[in-house]
């Protein structure tokens, strides 16, 4: 549903859908990335970056594994 409301422009429906899923599952990254995108069509780039740094895991992809 957020993207179709991303697709017809209506940002802060989007963004409360995303928000929601995002707070509902928090390992959702595809959520955080869309939450992003409607951040960044709405001109709060730093909000967008926060959102998907929030996101990210910290764990290495091999862990235990020098490179």
């Amino acid at each position: 549903m957020g993207r179709c409301y991303a697709a017809l422009k209506e940002y802060q429906q989007a963004e409360e859908c995303f928000t929601l899923i995002a707070k509902e599952n928090p390992v959702d990254f595809d959520s955080r990335l869309r939450l992003a995108e409607v951040y960044e069509a709405t001109d709060r780039k730093d909000q967008a970056l926060q959102v998907i740094d929030a996101g990210i895991p910290t764990t290495p992809l091999l862990e235990g594994h020098a490179s």
